[in-house]
């Protein structure tokens, strides 16, 4: 795999998957993204959505993110949660 200088993280909800969309062409406009790796933390976003976003950007990662990923997480920190 390739390493990256910098990289870009972005979170979203899976109703969003526009947004994002849309977020990843200005960069892509603004910027050379060839040194850049995106990383997008979501709750789900349908596979067609993420196929297109690729195209898009063909340097993304996509990491699924849900409530109950996050109680299963905090738990190791604190086991009272």
């Amino acid at each position: 795999m390739k390493k990256y200088p910098l990289g870009i993280l972005l979170a979203a909800t899976k109703d969003s998957a526009f947004t994002i969309g849309t977020l990843l062409i200005n960069i892509k406009d603004k910027m050379d993204i060839s040194q850049i790796m995106f990383y997008i933390v979501n709750d789900g976003f349908k596979q067609n959505d993420k196929q297109i976003m690729q195209k898009l950007v063909p340097n993304i990662k996509f990491i699924d993110f849900t409530i109950d990923n996050f109680e299963a997480n905090i738990k190791n920190f604190n086991a009272k949660f």
